[in-house]
């Protein structure tokens, strides 16, 4: 008995056939994925590289999940750039590599690695093999001798490695030269010997001086700034020479101190000796000018202060008039005690 398919039931088996079909129009598409170590084994501390070849059709789409879920003792160091290339008009190889290394002694296990390809309509994944690789320590003959590690050898040292240390030592000499030469540059500042005090007593110089200053009429003339250095030059000549006060390279501040604790209690005097030091300075370092009524009174001042100052003739030879009587009187005295002997 012939038994009729219908139309219906046909359709069935045509659709079952086709689903039946679409994995081998998939696989049709081909993928190859392979990985692989240097070697399986290794020592302790060396390095080694994974490798990862795949093989793809032209049109198909793949996803790399990258090396994971490695044990911890396997570390990565490096890895490679994807390395495509070409095999044929339909098919592309692409590499990739890491660098590993292992530092602890013992089997690991390198897992499997997942990869999913397709084109527009499917897609699949694909799994590479997962590999063992075995870390074995460093043999040690305990047989013979064990020696320490040798030091490196030495290399000629070149100009150029050199040329930073000349360079620096070259430089630490000039910087104790100059270190040297600036002590002794300001060791000869301070080392300034005073010249010789005359014999003649302090207000003749003064005064002579003083005089000279005012025939030639510096400030008349528009010499301001070298009449003030020579005005404040004798005064301060006259201190050194009238009260041993030491003038030379120091401030007027510093020299009216010492006059101060030389016992000076004229304040009138100071005040004037003052005035006319503190504007000698303003002119001489503030360029300030003052008017002729402050020149007539500088000089004035100074006169002033000289004459006032200034150790009296009489004084002078009071002693050495008492010093003549005690010897005549000592004299007298052996006169007669060698009369009276006689």
């Amino acid at each position: 008995m012939v038994k009729i398919i219908s139309m219906k039931n046909t359709s069935a088996i045509l659709l079952i056939g086709l689903f039946a079909f679409m994995p081998a129009l998939m696989t049709g598409q081909n993928v190859t994925v392979n990985s692989y170590l240097d070697t399986n084994k290794i020592l302790i501390g060396d390095q080694i590289h994974y490798h990862i070849q795949l093989r793809k059709d032209k049109g198909l789409t793949v996803r790399y999940f990258g090396l994971q879920n490695l044990p911890k003792q396997v570390e990565v160091l490096n890895e490679s750039e994807l390395d495509t290339s070409v095999l044929n008009d339909n098919e592309f190889l692409i590499k990739k590599k890491y660098l590993l290394t292992v530092f602890d002694t013992g089997s690991f296990t390198i897992p499997s690695l997942k990869f999913t390809y397709g084109d527009q309509n499917q897609t699949d994944s694909i799994y590479t093999d997962s590999t063992i690789l075995t870390v074995q320590p460093v043999r040690v003959d305990t047989t013979e001798n064990i020696f320490t590690v040798k030091s490196p050898f030495g290399a000629p040292v070149t100009l150029k490695e050199a040329l930073p240390y000349i360079a620096i030592g070259v430089g630490a000499i000039l910087l104790v030269l100059l270190v040297i030469y600036l002590m002794r540059k300001f060791k000869r500042k301070e080392e300034v010997v005073e010249p010789e005090k005359p014999t003649e007593p302090a207000h003749v110089i003064a005064f002579r001086e003083l005089d000279k200053l005012k025939d030639d009429q510096l400030w008349q003339s528009g010499k301001i700034k070298l009449f003030y250095t020579r005005l404040t030059e004798i005064l301060r000549k006259y201190l050194w020479l009238r009260y041993d006060i030491k003038t030379l390279e120091r401030t007027t501040d510093e020299i009216l101190t010492s006059l101060k604790n030389t016992g000076f209690d004229q304040e009138e005097l100071f005040k004037e000796l003052e005035d006319t030091l503190h504007l000698a300075d303003l002119v001489k370092f503030a360029k300030f000018e003052p008017g002729k009524k402050d020149h007539e009174e500088s000089m004035e001042r100074a006169y002033s202060f000289v004459k006032e100052t200034r150790i009296q003739e009489e004084e002078k030879e009071k002693p050495q008039k008492k010093q003549k009587e005690e010897e005549a009187y000592t004299e007298g005295d052996e006169k007669t005690d060698k009369e009276a002997q006689k």
